[in-house]
């Protein structure tokens, strides 16, 4: 059984997140949301979501197939400022999981801890112009070679990246394929009636 992460922190975009949630439980994988700082996270629009368990220093050494890193203009933030989040999206980059970013994740949370670099990406709209203010001046190394695309989403090699709240259905399914193959892909499409 697939492992996937999603971790979440006040401000997320809540779209962005629970559709991977749904589209990747309904194909079978062993799904553990983590909240930042507690259990009840509110979402960008005030939604109030219970997640599996608190994000924590145990969880950076598991076995994850996939992490997801949801965005939201404060969510991307919270995450990109914990160095818990960094350590964890590391060491599994490292391990070769495959990590998912969407909106203004890429630029705020996978720059700064280098998982851009060498690596074509997609954002939020405009948001690649501010990828060195968020990389870090002094961190330029960490994204030598990032490449921004204007395509929905991006897959390059275990980085997928997706441009925002519209694309949610598709950041999914591009993670249920990498996970699950293409047939999966198809038969979750035709159980929901996916265009």
């Amino acid at each position: 059984m697939k492992k996937v992460l999603v971790l979440l922190a006040e401000g997320f975009e809540e779209i962005e997140a629970l559709t991977p949630v749904d589209y990747l439980r309904r194909a079978g994988a062993e799904l553990v949301t983590a909240g930042l700082g507690g259990n009840f996270i509110k979402g960008s629009h005030n939604i109030c979501v219970q997640s599996d368990c608190v994000l924590d220093e145990t969880l950076i050494d598991k076995d994850w197939d996939a992490v997801i890193v949801p965005g939201g203009g404060l969510g991307s933030k919270n995450l990109g400022a914990s160095q818990l989040v960094g350590s964890l999206l590391k060491e599994q980059s490292k391990k070769g999981t495959l990590i998912c970013a969407i909106c203004a994740a890429p630029v705020v949370v996978l720059a700064k801890n280098g998982l851009l670099k060498n690596k074509n990406y997609t954002c939020y709209l405009e948001m690649e112009k501010d990828i060195e203010t968020f990389a870090g001046a002094d961190n330029k190394e960490a994204i030598a070679g990032a490449k921004h695309s204007t395509s929905r989403v991006v897959v390059d090699g275990k980085i997928i990246t997706a441009r925002g709240a519209g694309v949610a259905e598709e950041f999914a399914f591009a993670i249920v394929e990498a996970l699950f193959g293409a047939k999966a892909k198809e038969d979750l499409r035709a159980a929901i009636v996916a265009r």
